[in-house]
């Protein structure tokens, strides 16, 4: 789950209505598995969900959002990433683990 600057901040553009996928569009997929819900982004996370982008692109920015990832879980968000391609690859990832716990303890740097 993620909210995407979906209250006016000043100085800053919401990227996010709160209400629906508008200006927003499926990446290597459709975007059916995107939902919105009380003023919420989500991704069901079922095979083939892909990612979504904004239809438009920014070019100096600073992006603010808040995120809640289940336990285990493994998401991202991508900035300066091109829609074709390997964005992983071409793009950067702000990389967002639940990588926190007991199993982590003894892994070395």
């Amino acid at each position: 789950v993620v909210q995407i600057g979906s209250a006016a901040q000043k100085g800053f553009q919401p990227l996010f209505n709160g209400k629906d996928l508008t200006g927003w569009a499926g990446v290597g997929g459709d975007q059916s598995n995107w939902r919105v819900k009380d003023g919420l982004l989500s991704c069901t996370g079922k095979p083939g969900s892909h990612w979504i982008a904004t239809e438009e692109e920014y070019a100096n920015f600073d992006l603010r959002l808040e995120y809640n990832i289940p336990q285990n879980g493994n998401s991202g968000v991508f900035i300066r990433a091109p829609i074709k391609g390997a964005a992983w690859v071409a793009g950067m990832e702000i990389q967002v683990l639940d990588d926190f716990g007991d199993k982590w303890k003894n892994l070395k740097p």
